[in-house]
């Protein structure tokens, strides 16, 4: 990778700095909203990178070193990736994708600082069919309860969530939040904008202004119903968990308060003396 001139450890420092100043710069573009230029990676402030392999199936990857994905022995034999002080969507850009999907052994992927923060960009990782486990930290997509039902629904074949089995309760509950996400995205209309909904129908089929009038409102109809249900599971879930966790705050002195008061008599207790003497 870049800079062979210092050593690794030194090159991993220099890449943790330059990914601090990188994400202050990309968190301070989507604060300010300007998102509508396609960055390339010239662009990015992390310039220096490194990669190493360990024992043949895993390779490590920190900052500017995507290039080592072109490595036709590494395609080959790796099994496991780690990225680090990388972002995103350098990731998931088109041509890297496309050689993360020439690793024929890949199972799992680590994720550590790379500006992960939307369901759209893990959404991404989906054509990697062959993955069984996914790790994620210290990236702000894991600051939402519904990350981990997301990552369930969407990876069928993953077993393994940040190094914990996933059961089949975590199946069903990631189920339950976004089967209806599928029927919402299955309208061949959804969030097409009204001209184009529009043109299509004029080329399938020459259409009058109130028969199209009442496609479009059938159209809406339906999208809504969808959204709804959709959000409504999505409510329910997040309740959920926040009842739980305040019923469990409100709980949570008296059962200290027991531990406690069982403590102070079984201390106070005669044979607990006795055996203390």
């Amino acid at each position: 990778a870049n800079g062979s001139d210092i050593s690794p450890e030194n090159l991993l420092k220099v890449s943790e700095n330059e990914w601090k100043a990188e994400y202050d710069r990309i968190k301070s573009k989507f604060l300010e909203g300007r998102r509508k230029k396609k960055e390339t990676i010239s662009t990015s402030l992390v310039q220096s990178g490194h990669a190493e392999i360990e024992g043949e199936t895993m390779l490590f990857i920190f900052g500017n070193a995507l290039e080592v994905l072109s490595n036709p022995e590494f395609q080959k034999s790796v099994e496991q990736i780690s990225f680090q002080f990388v972002r995103f969507d350098n990731i998931i850009d088109s041509p890297n994708i496309s050689k993360l999907r020439k690793f024929a052994k890949l199972t799992k992927l680590i994720f550590s600082h790379n500006f992960l923060h939307s369901f759209v960009q893990v959404a991404k990782l989906e054509c990697l069919t062959h993955l069984n486990s996914i790790s994620i930290d210290n990236n702000t997509i894991m600051r939402t309860t519904l990350v981990k039902p997301f990552i369930v629904y969407r990876f069928p074949g993953i077993s393994s969530l940040n190094n914990t089995i996933i059961s089949e309760g975590d199946r069903s509950k990631a189920r339950k939040v976004f089967q209806f996400f599928d029927l919402l995205l299955s309208g061949s209309h959804v969030f097409k904008s009204k001209a184009t909904q529009w043109e299509e129908k004029k080329e399938s089929e020459p259409l009058d202004r109130v028969a199209a009038s009442k496609i479009q409102r059938q159209i809406a109809k339906k999208n809504i119903e969808s959204t709804q249900i959709f959000l409504g599971n999505i409510s329910s879930y997040s309740l959920n968990s926040t009842s739980k966790t305040e019923m469990l705050g409100q709980q949570w002195g008296k059962i200290f308060e027991g531990i406690v008061a069982g403590g102070l008599k079984e201390a106070a207790s005669e044979d607990f003396i006795s055996e203390r003497n």
